[in-house]
């Protein structure tokens, strides 16, 4: 099976995720119910600590690393991959504006 990347601005905490819905929810009476991470079909309100704003440590979120900036070894092999890695990078950022 193939693999995708969605790319979405990484979120301070639980409630700010694009990912996390509230069940329940009755618009017509404003009654909240609980959160849950549509990622992990998880409540938030058991694990996030939503006061704060911080990632709980189950959230399957990855940051994007970062664009690899020195050849450590000065050689083509370690400049190839390099430019390989950062590439990679580029593509994944390509229409987000952050090149």
């Amino acid at each position: 099976m193939s693999k995708s990347i969605l790319a979405i601005d990484t979120p301070e905490g639980c409630i700010r995720c694009d990912c996390c819905y509230t069940k329940d929810y009755d618009f017509r009476e404003r009654i909240d119910g609980e959160r849950i991470c549509g990622i992990e079909n998880t409540n938030v309100d058991d694990y996030c600590d939503c006061i704060n704003l911080r990632k709980p440590d189950w959230c399957p979120l990855w940051d994007l690393p970062e664009k690899k900036e020195e050849n450590k070894y000065n050689n083509s092999y370690e400049k190839g991959m390099k430019d390989g890695f950062n590439t990679c990078i580029n593509e994944i950022l390509k229409g987000d504006g952050a090149e």
